[in-house]
């Protein structure tokens, strides 16, 4: 029984620690609680090809570099730049490109 007890109240207390790790980060988001600068690459899928070879860049002064390449025989390379902003909850941002075409190579 001791043994028992022992064991729930260690679950308990990490339980209790974790939580509250979550709630601080629900608190100030995102945008205050990480290091979220940098370079973030991935392939999307994509209906027509492959995949879609995506690498976008966020800076802190609020600018951004996107390039995303078609992968397979109609591949295609595209880039864009801007800014982008946050939302109130510091939880997502939101492009905004500096043109409205696309700049293809």
């Amino acid at each position: 029984m001791k043994k028992f007890f022992n064991i729930t109240i260690f679950f308990g207390t990490i339980f209790f620690l974790f939580s509250g790790m979550v709630y601080a980060q629900e608190i100030h988001g995102i945008r205050e609680s990480m290091d979220w600068e940098g370079r973030y690459m991935g392939t999307l899928p994509c209906a027509s090809c492959p995949g879609i070879v995506t690498i976008l860049t966020l800076n802190e002064g609020g600018s951004y570099t996107l390039t995303e390449t078609y992968l397979g025989n109609k591949g295609g390379t595209f880039h864009s730049n801007g800014k982008f902003i946050w939302d109130k909850a510091g939880m997502c941002i939101t492009l905004l490109p500096s043109t409205k075409e696309d700049k293809r190579s």
